[in-house]
């Protein structure tokens, strides 16, 4: 197979993106180029021929058996509710690497994460929205699933309790919330509740009816409706213990994340029913920029990245990407945000074309860390490629014409839709491409 221009303008710019240690290679419809970031953490980048057009997929693979790697979720600016690129989160972080992260709610700006997230053994945000999530143990044993929880505030003095509600996120009537620092300085609740200041040792410092301080180390009780006759038998020093369970194996995890949907379990596809179980709209499932995380057998952590930019790069169906995580080596895997932040971070640079040729906001990252690493202060460089307007190929308006995916749909809101706060939740949809006006004005010619 011959290389085009295109090839070889894309081989010559990865050669200044990738300078050592990388390698170049083709097989059948396919090209990789690789480099070793350090040990135990390899870079590929694949192009894809495929029918519909070129496919770029960038995919990292980290040995956990390296004693100075680790991998833990990130929040942007280090509060539930930021937004902050993936490349700011990784390098505040002194990282090596990284990749956007979770789902997150974008009503009213609250920009809160999808699921349970654990960060340290501390969990800094639970929703009732139930995903497939990723946790990884002290050992770094990787577990996957639907973590259940079971969360209780107890009077020490009486041994009187009220169930959590969820950690994090807005009271609901009839409530109970825990708010730590992660959310912010105030748990911006109103005045119809009750709320106990507690302190790091356990200990009521105050009582207040809404938009309490959140101590630096400690926590608020948030209390609404009946809950609120809990409160009324808490006086100023009492003790208050916090019991937050996780079953099985995920009470060991130290670092989780939620994702969605589950794409591979031991070996074998399973997103069609993961998808209908786990509640994903029929607007998501197009074509389009993905992120995922899988592991192999032997304990290698694999992120993927597949760009879509056309023409340059197709993207991919949950379908699809279940298959590329199978390729890739991935004996389970989940997939994560997807769409405009879909980014792969690598010792300074963004290896991937992202969806709208800027980087997008995240609420939160997946970062690699590495003992004694410093991140490369190297200078700009060009992108490994650049989009270069031409005109469509009979090929390319063939696959426009053939597409579903070419207009924004308008989405109808279901049942399934009223979701972590009881209300119509717009979660950060996935955007879809629209046909440049030039092309749409040749399709509607005939051509």
């Amino acid at each position: 197979m011959k290389l085009k221009a295109n090839d070889i303008l894309l081989t010559a710019a990865l050669t200044v993106l990738l300078p050592l240690g990388c390698s170049c290679r083709s097989e059948q419809n396919n090209f990789v180029w690789e480099k070793q970031v350090i040990s135990g953490i390899k870079y590929s980048h694949l192009k894809k021929i495929t029918g519909l057009g070129p496919l770029h997929v960038h995919i990292l693979k980290i040995d956990l058996k390296n004693s100075k790697i680790s991998v833990k979720p990130e929040l942007a600016g280090g509060i539930i509710g930021n937004l902050e690129k993936t490349s700011d989160i990784a390098a505040r972080n002194n990282a090596v690497a990284a990749i956007n992260g979770s789902f997150f709610e974008t009503r009213k700006k609250l920009h809160l994460p999808i699921g349970l997230m654990i960060i340290d053994g501390q969990v800094v945000n639970k929703s009732i929205l139930e995903r497939t999530a990723i946790g990884i143990t002290k050992d770094k044993e990787i577990i996957f699933g639907i973590p259940k929880t079971k969360g209780y505030v107890m009077n020490l003095s009486n041994n009187k309790s009220v169930p959590i509600w969820g950690v994090n996120r807005p009271r609901k009537n009839d409530e109970v919330i825990i708010y730590t620092n992660e959310y912010g300085k105030t748990t911006g609740t109103n005045k119809f509740g009750k709320e106990l200041i507690v302190n790091s040792k356990g200990s009521v410092e105050a009582i207040t009816q809404g938009n309490s301080k959140i101590p630096k180390d400690g926590y608020v009780v948030s209390l609404h409706g009946w809950s609120r006759d809990f409160a009324a038998k808490i006086k100023i020093s009492d003790r208050i213990g916090i019991s937050y369970d996780l079953a099985g194996k995920w009470k060991d995890v130290d670092q989780a994340i939620t994702g969605g949907p589950l794409l591979v379990k031991d070996g074998q596809a399973v997103h069609k029913e993961s998808l209908i179980m786990e509640k994903f709209r029929d607007e998501l499932l197009a074509p389009n920029s993905r992120t995922a995380i899988g592991v192999s057998k032997d304990r290698e952590l694999i992120f993927v990245v597949v760009d879509r930019q056309r023409p340059f790069s197709i993207g991919v169906t949950y379908d699809e990407l279940s298959e590329i995580m199978k390729e890739a080596g991935a004996d389970n895997a989940v997939g994560l945000d997807g769409g405009h932040t879909s980014t792969m971070y690598i010792n300074g640079k963004i290896v991937n074309k992202p969806l709208t040729r800027a980087e997008g906001m995240v609420s939160n990252a997946i970062i690699v860390k590495y003992d004694g690493w410093k991140s490369a202060l190297a200078p700009k460089v060009k992108a490994a490629y650049q989009f270069v307007y031409k005109p469509p190929s009979e090929e390319m308006i063939e696959a426009l014409k053939s597409g579903a995916e070419l207009t924004p749909t308008t989405y109808i809101p279901r049942p399934e839709d009223f979701g972590m706060f009881g209300l119509y939740d717009i979660y950060n949809r996935v955007i879809k491409p629209v046909v440049p006006a030039s092309i749409a004005r040749q399709l509607s010619s005939g051509l």
